[in-house]
């Protein structure tokens, strides 16, 4: 079962994604992961892995910024882990202005792990590619959660993401294009 990854909205928060859920998009982008800063690397990465860190099923955020162009990616990752059945991930859904909008998701990896031939665990790690303006449109609206939904070939389910680690999100992002742009080293927000 997927029930560490998908999430009711209406379930009850758990203490570590209450407290989570209490950061400022500043406090969020300023714990961001930041991985491409060495002169030899083309891209920067900025991910939001460690806003909740989770064991086994897990998700966050992340952007790539190419240094030579500034051209961003934004991008949700998700490790997906299930017994028995691959959960296959295909599709992500949520609402969009124009209304019900949506993305492919890639699967970059695939671990089967067999212990006889019915006793399996499968560890699957796939991306799902994001626009930047259905981020911003994701922190319109009330609650503190932005709600969409993961489609599998096996199940589906909504899964919980909090505004303010989007809003840190695009908040680190403009602070390494700026530093980018100014010709300097990337920064911390």
């Amino acid at each position: 079962m997927l029930t560490a990854l998908i999430l009711a909205l209406a379930s009850p928060l758990t203490k570590q994604e209450a407290k989570a859920a209490q950061l400022t998009p500043a406090q969020v982008a300023a714990a961001i992961d930041i991985d491409g800063q060495g002169q030899l690397d083309p891209d920067l990465w900025i991910e939001t892995r460690s806003f909740l860190p989770k064991q086994g099923n897990d998700r966050w955020f992340r952007a790539r910024i190419d240094k030579a162009t500034s051209a961003v990616e934004y991008q949700i990752y998700f490790i997906i882990e299930a017994k028995g059945q691959a959960f296959r991930p295909q599709r992500l859904t949520f609402i969009r202005p124009d209304g019900l909008g949506g993305t492919k998701i890639d699967r970059i990896s695939f671990e089967p792990r067999c212990v006889g031939a019915r006793n399996c665990w499968i560890k699957e790690h796939a991306v799902a590619r994001l626009e930047r303006a259905d981020l911003e449109f994701a922190l319109t609206g009330d609650g503190p959660e932005w709600a969409a939904k993961l489609f599998g070939e096996s199940e589906s389910g909504e899964i919980l993401t909090f505004k303010n680690e989007i809003a840190g999100l695009l908040l680190a992002v403009d602070s390494q294009l700026a530093a980018l742009n100014a010709g300097s080293r990337p920064n911390r927000p």
